[in-house]
């Protein structure tokens, strides 16, 4: 077996430097149910900022010489995948909550609705199985539990029809522990 040595190319230059995202965390107020809930959602729209900052930005040297050896190395489909904009897309949301059960002194449940009203980029339509969470949304139930010094989110639950019509739960656990099992999935290769 010959092993082949590629010579990489330099990457060419770019005109934004590779930098590394800001970030400012938002502050939390957990003062009450629903205020740590609005707090919830400043978290994840900054995580979801950062991200996009992470993905909109200039590659940086390792990551540019990466790609440009798998460009040089494919052609037709796979090509065509590699040379692809990545997508970008900060996503935004309408967020209402629509009411605060205080079940017991130390546990309540916030009910929301939340749609995606992100707008398409030029020459982007949105999926039409996708356009009901920008018009309708979706409905989800907020946990919260009083600690010592504030309320805190102990677990979200996004209603799923699929769930419903096939005679599940219709409550789907947003945030659940990965079993420790390792799956060996093969794709991309």
């Amino acid at each position: 077996m010959a092993l082949i040595a590629c010579q990489q190319e330099k990457p060419k230059a770019t005109t934004q430097a590779a930098t590394k995202p800001t970030f400012t965390a938002p502050s939390v107020d957990i003062a009450t149910p629903d205020k740590a809930v609005k707090s919830w959602w400043a978290l994840v729209d900054a995580r979801a900022s950062f991200k996009h900052q992470e993905c909109t930005q200039a590659p940086n040297a390792e990551q540019a010489a990466l790609r440009q050896a798998q460009l040089r190395l494919s052609t037709g489909a796979v090509k065509s995948y590699l040379q692809q904009d990545p997508n970008c897309t900060l996503y935004t949301y309408d967020r209402r909550i629509d009411r605060v059960d205080m079940e017991t002194e130390s546990r309540a449940l916030v009910v929301a609705t939340i749609k995606n009203i992100t707008r398409p980029k030029e020459g982007q339509s949105i999926a039409g199985n996708y356009a009901e969470g920008g018009t309708v949304g979706a409905e989800y139930r907020y946990v919260l539990s009083r600690e010592d010094d504030g309320w805190r989110v102990d677990d979200i639950f996004q209603y799923d029809e699929v769930n419903k019509l096939m005679g599940r739960d219709p409550w789907k656990q947003e945030y659940k522990r990965n079993s420790s099992e390792l799956y060996l999935l093969i794709f991309n290769q």
